[in-house]
């Protein structure tokens, strides 16, 4: 009964990956896409969140992007993570909810 249930899983894990992929069989843009979101509960420790999540990626192959979402930077959120994505979104709750509601933000 259980190997049915991770055959099934396993199923389903590949039918998203060929979802993911596009007609010619290969992975299609992650631009948009939110790999991690942290949610902190005030803008102090979010912002504290974002510097050692920076800390963490600096030098690491390929980089880490991470933004801290805050009301002057929504705008610019699509960009901030270009072709490749984005890799963390620090933000609050409450920020998040606007972000959410304005469209800004897509997860």
């Amino acid at each position: 009964n259980s190997q049915a249930y991770y055959g099934d899983t396993k199923d389903s894990a590949s039918e998203n990956v060929k979802k993911k992929k596009g007609k010619t069989g290969k992975k299609t843009s992650r631009e948009g896409e939110i790999r991690c979101l942290l949610l902190a509960p005030s803008r102090e420790l979010a912002a504290q969140l974002h510097r050692e999540v920076e800390r963490l990626g600096h030098g690491r192959p390929g980089g880490l992007t991470s933004v801290l979402l805050a009301r002057s930077n929504a705008n610019q959120l699509a960009q901030a993570g270009g072709q490749k994505g984005l890799d963390v979104l620090v933000t609050t709750p409450l920020r998040l909810v606007d972000a959410l509601e304005e469209r800004k933000v897509k997860l």
